[in-house]
């Protein structure tokens, strides 16, 4: 009976542990992808009626694995990524819905992406 209760409480224990660390292991990475998120916007000017991608020197690394959407169009995706491939469609699908979201796609591995939009800037009529 105590053989039977412990291991009992192991599993538990186990499952409990592993359900904590695969929590905030994914909160981890969700905020590692919205700070990167947040450099990439910092490239993508919205201080007109329409947006648009500023490229400057040495920015590879910071558009490693990004894609750029204005009003539901792609401005930019990695030229590694094919166009209707399982990343394409998941970042298709989060810029559809216009907020800051993450989620894993269904592709093999599986790869978590986030959303972050940026707002344009309406000017004032003249």
């Amino acid at each position: 009976m105590a053989l039977t209760t412990a291991a009992l409480i192991m599993t538990l224990l186990t499952v409990v542990f592993n359900l904590a660390i695969t929590r905030h292991l994914q909160h981890q990475v969700d905020t590692e992808l919205r700070n990167r998120a947040e450099a990439v916007a910092t490239t993508v000017d919205t201080s007109g009626s329409e947006a648009r991608v500023l490229e400057t020197a040495n920015d590879r690394l910071l558009d490693t694995n990004v894609w750029i959407y204005a009003d539901g169009r792609l401005l930019e995706r990695p030229s590694s990524a094919p166009l209707h491939g399982p990343l394409s469609t998941t970042a298709d699908s989060l810029a559809r819905r216009s907020r800051q979201v993450c989620t894993t796609n269904a592709g093999q591995p599986p790869v978590r992406q986030c959303a972050l939009p940026c707002r344009v800037a309406i000017p004032p009529p003249s």
